[in-house]
């Protein structure tokens, strides 16, 4: 009897343990992905920022064509 409640005790601390185990799996699971969305966001802010630094590029091309064909024609 003292033998059956020992191994039910024990059981049940392996339970615990299993289960507290899974939750700090779980916990960095989703450290992990924050991180991971982080920094796919800071991915495509930079992309933004090269996309916006080559349209900044391109009105200076087009204002310098402006320019010159405005020469031209007078």
């Amino acid at each position: 009897m003292n033998q059956a409640a020992n191994l039910r005790k024990q059981s049940e601390a392996i339970r615990r343990e299993a289960h507290i185990k899974k939750q700090e799996r779980e916990a960095i699971n989703r450290r992990i992905e924050q991180k991971k969305a982080k920094l796919k966001l800071m991915e495509e802010q930079d992309d933004l920022e090269t996309e916006l630094a080559k349209l900044v590029d391109q009105a200076a091309k087009c204002n310098i064509q402006r320019f010159h064909n405005a020469i031209k024609i007078k």
